[in-house]
């Protein structure tokens, strides 16, 4: 499987639920190269931010961040706030994957 990477920008809503739409332009290849098995968490690199990946690449990086030495505090802090917040997600029927309210809460999101 390829790595996938999307770019652009578009403007998306959570619904009073937490759900959050896959653009339409995405569902396809998202269907295809990770079979709607997606892990969200809080992204490494920026604050009130998430990242979204597929479970095989989500898997590679767990696997690299959890190899790195412990005794480091910034590698402690990475392993928790990027393994500690995972969180596996699967479109519904209608292409919809459900924020789980402590990521809404930690990236900012409330609609």
């Amino acid at each position: 499987m390829g790595d996938q990477v999307f770019f652009g920008e578009t403007a998306i809503n959570l619904d009073a639920k937490g759900r959050l739409a896959i653009p339409i332009r995405y569902r396809d290849t998202l269907a295809e190269q990770c079979e709607n098995r997606m892990v969200l968490t809080y992204s490494a690199f920026e604050s009130g931010s998430l990242w979204l990946q597929p479970e095989q690449v989500w898997e590679r990086i767990r696997d690299d961040v959890m190899a790195l030495p412990t005794f480091k505090p910034g590698h402690r802090s990475l392993q928790r706030r990027l393994v500690g917040s995972a969180t596996a997600v699967e479109p519904d029927g209608n292409g919809r994957i459900l924020i789980p309210p402590s990521l809404r809460q930690g990236a900012g999101l409330d609609k």
